[in-house]
C-alpha cells in the first residue's frame, strides 16, 4: 500500500511516501519534498496549493494519506495556517485521509525501532514516522 506521510509546519506540507508494509517497505524517491502556501489569505494560491498537493497525491499514486496530527491549544498547538492546510488536504476524495497522533508514531515508531532512511532531508523525518505508521 502506498501512503502519504504529511507534516504540517506552517505554510509547508513535508512530504515522504512509502509503498509495502510496517515489515518491508520502500521509499519513493520524487523530486517533491514539501509543496508551500505562499500567501495564505489569497484565493489563487490557497487553490495553488490544492492543485499541487492533489497532483502530487495523483502522480504518486497514493492510497493513503496520512497527517501528523498537532495540538489544537497549549504550548506546542498548531498555527492558523496548517489547520488551513490540513483541511484543504481532508478534501482529496481518491483515497482516505487519516490524521495520526504524535503519540502513537512515537508508540509504534518504539516498537519497531525502524531506522530513518539516511537519504531523506532532516526536516522529513516526522512525514516519514507518521507514513510508516499508517502502513499495514
Amino acid at each position: 500500500m502506498k501512503v502519504c506521510g504529511i507534516e504540517l509546519k506552517g505554510s509547508d506540507a513535508r512530504l515522504i511516501v512509502l509503498d509495502g508494509s510496517k515489515d518491508q517497505f520502500q521509499l519513493i524517491s520524487s523530486r517533491v519534498n514539501k509543496i508551500t502556501c505562499a500567501d495564505d489569505e489569497s484565493q489563487s494560491e490557497i487553490r495553488a496549493f490544492r492543485e499541487a498537493i492533489f497532483a502530487f497525491l495523483r502522480e504518486n499514486a497514493c492510497e493513503k494519506v496520512a497527517i501528523k496530527k498537532r495540538g489544537k491549544k497549549g504550548q506546542y498547538s498548531g498555527g492558523p495556517i496548517s489547520f488551513k492546510l490540513e483541511g484543504i488536504i481532508q478534501l482529496y476524495e481518491a483515497c482516505p485521509v487519516e490524521l495520526i497522533s504524535p503519540n502513537r508514531i512515537a508508540a509504534v515508531i518504539k516498537k519497531k525501532t525502524v531506522a530513518i532512511p539516511t537519504q531523506i532531508n532532516n526536516y522529513q523525518h516526522d512525514a516519514f514516522k507518521t507514513s510508516f505508521t499508517a502502513l499495514p
